[in-house]
């Protein structure tokens, strides 16, 4: 941010974490204080964060791949879609057996979880986090390693 002559709050290279309230305060000696507060809406295409690129996983077990996504206007869905070995994409439905999406509201946006229950070698491959609003669209990639279940290590008492 920066004052020029005349006070005018300019932003550059905006992003959705600058949103929320301004307060102007205007002080002189022998005046009152005078506040106006403004707020300030970012509209724009989506943005998403993940924690992760790369997610190895032991076959056999639930695998979690996470994004979220900010916005405004929010995205009215998240898609996720994977891509496996011979570069084929294909969206990915909650319907399929063994996969969950679960979808929850945060400040100023969606948490998107993909779950995979009982992962196999064949579900290895990258799995793409999509939303898209009247601006533009946004896509995230995470990477999903299967690694060989090994045998359980036996325990002497």
């Amino acid at each position: 941010t920066s004052l020029y002559w005349g006070n005018p709050l300019r932003f550059h290279r905006v992003r959705y974490d600058v949103q929320g309230t301004y307060q102007c305060v205007a002080a002189s000696d022998g005046f009152q204080e005078v506040t106006k507060d403004v707020f300030i809406d970012v509209v724009g295409r989506p943005s998403i964060q993940s924690d992760v690129t790369t997610i190895e996983v032991v076959e056999g077990a639930t695998a979690r791949l996470h994004c979220e996504i900010l916005g405004d206007p929010l995205p009215g869905k998240v898609t996720w879609s994977w891509r496996d070995k011979q570069g084929v994409e294909t969206i990915v439905m909650a319907t399929n057996s063994g996969l969950s999406i679960i979808e929850k509201p945060v400040d100023d946006g969606t948490s998107s979880t993909f779950l995979l229950k009982d992962v196999g070698i064949s579900r290895e491959g990258t799995y793409i986090c999509q939303a898209s609003n009247m601006f533009g669209e946004a896509r995230r990639e995470i990477h999903l390693t299967v690694l060989a279940a090994s045998l359980s290590p036996t325990r002497s008492v």
